[in-house]
């Protein structure tokens, strides 16, 4: 069994007759599991699906009249009467036999799952065991002492402020860096003592992490999923996009990836990357691991370096999922699927075959760089060989930080792995400056 299609009719047979529900930050994440025909129902923060093939595509965004900057949203601390009407209605979903896949476990899924254990099949690990592995000084530790070669993180106590500032006395440029965080929020550079001040008062756990700027480096991103019996398969290896100036106005948010121009990489880089994350496969399977995965690196004076570990879905896995379609290749969602169905993963391609076999196509993700709420007063329109997605609908609030929309491009995008084309960015800058331009109002 190695064809997408095989392994769709095999995941169809599993469920039967029980539904599968898709819950996840955006409902336009499902759009793969739509092979699945019992998928039926979509619940999302944003962003939804719009397909007319499912019954329900129920998006928070739509009912609050905001989008919130996804990478600090915590839908389990939101308790606004909008998320509680999200959580009754997936509540009110489970009336017979469902399976249920999220981008990431959270509290309400085992709300669901164990009150409704004769009906629920929750294909998702428990999110108080996921939960560890998004503590990433752990998660890191462990991964040295496999062997592997991680970004020198240094951590300090928050009690220990002195010396953590002659550390940054004593360098140009460092990075701070909390234990958890997610699209880049987490991270800031440091240039001056003031600026480690600034950062530790946001530490709630006790100690923080400081590295030296590696620069300049590329940055690396794969799609992974583990399953039961330890196989593992990749999914769309990519030059990650990061600080983007015409995306972002964080230093290291997360900007989109380009699957084209990883076709560039010397290929000792790629093995060497592959060689990571066959460790990495087997340390987290070995931790009783289940389901997607990514992995970022950068690429630093020639060598490979782990940078984190992401124990979930990534922005990056439906763009990674057209590709794995174009190959007839089982994508991450489904491979997510059928790892908690107990199969086997298909034959494992490398890295570098993966990135000679796979389109060239990226993906750039612009965010809300107002310092207060914008909306947007018309959709942005599509023109050849770009493609938009995640847009909003003219009455949702984006917050700052928060998407405003994708920009699918089919063709590579940088020029050394680290800028965009002139093109490219002379078109993504002023569509960004187009959409601040047209603000209906602001909040």
């Amino acid at each position: 069994m190695t064809t997408r299609k095989a392994y769709i009719t095999r995941i169809e047979n599993e469920l039967g007759s029980r539904k599968l529900i898709w819950i996840g930050t955006r409902g336009h994440d499902a759009w793969p599991l739509l092979e699945i025909r019992q998928l039926t129902e979509i619940y999302s923060v944003a962003a939804k699906l719009g397909s007319l093939s499912v019954e329900v595509d129920y998006s928070l965004e739509d009912y609050s009249g905001m989008r919130p900057d996804l990478d600090t949203y915590d839908f389990d601390r939101d308790r606004s009467g909008p998320a509680d009407d999200l959580r009754r209605a997936i509540l009110a979903a489970v009336t017979g036999p469902t399976a249920i896949v999220a981008y990431r476990p959270f509290a309400l899924l085992a709300a669901l799952a164990y009150p409704r254990r004769d009906l629920v099949r929750q294909l998702a690990m428990f999110h108080e065991r996921q939960v560890t592995f998004e503590h990433k000084p752990w998660v890191e530790s462990e991964l040295r002492k496999a062997g592997l070669r991680v970004v020198p993180w240094d951590y300090r106590s928050t009690e220990d402020l002195c010396r953590s500032q002659v550390a940054l006395s004593s360098q140009s440029e460092l990075v701070f860096r909390f234990n958890r965080s997610d699209g880049g929020a987490g991270l800031r550079a440091l240039r001056h003592p003031s600026d480690l001040e600034d950062g530790v008062r946001q530490v709630h756990d006790g100690f923080f992490a400081i590295a030296p700027m590696l620069e300049p480096h590329i940055a690396l991103n794969v799609g992974g999923c583990v399953f039961k019996d330890g196989s593992y398969s990749l999914h769309g290896p990519s030059i990650q996009l990061i600080g983007i100036p015409e995306c972002t106005r964080r230093r290291f948010g997360y900007c989109g990836n380009d699957f084209g121009a990883v076709k560039n990489l010397d290929a000792q880089i790629l093995r060497d990357y592959d060689g990571m994350l066959k460790r990495v496969a087997a340390w987290l399977h070995s931790q009783g691991y289940l389901g997607a995965f990514g992995v970022d690196a950068l690429v630093y004076d020639g060598r490979v370096y782990l940078a984190e570990v992401n124990p979930r879905f990534q922005g990056s896995s439906v763009t990674s999922a057209r590709i794995d379609q174009a190959l007839n290749r089982l994508d991450i969602y489904c491979a997510h699927v059928a790892a908690f169905m107990d199969m086997s993963a298909p034959p494992l391609m490398t890295l570098e075959d993966l990135a000679h076999e796979s389109p060239a196509i990226a993906q750039i993700v612009l965010h809300c760089d107002e310092s207060s709420a914008v909306r947007l007063s018309h959709q942005p329109e599509d023109v050849r060989g770009m493609r938009h997605e995640l847009v909003a609908r003219a009455d949702v609030l984006i917050q700052p930080d928060a998407i405003l929309f994708r920009i699918v491009v089919d063709s590579s995008v940088t020029v050394n792995g680290r800028e965009l084309g002139e093109p490219i960015a002379q078109y993504v800058g002023e569509c960004g400056r187009s959409v601040v331009q047209t603000v209906a109002t602001k909040a």
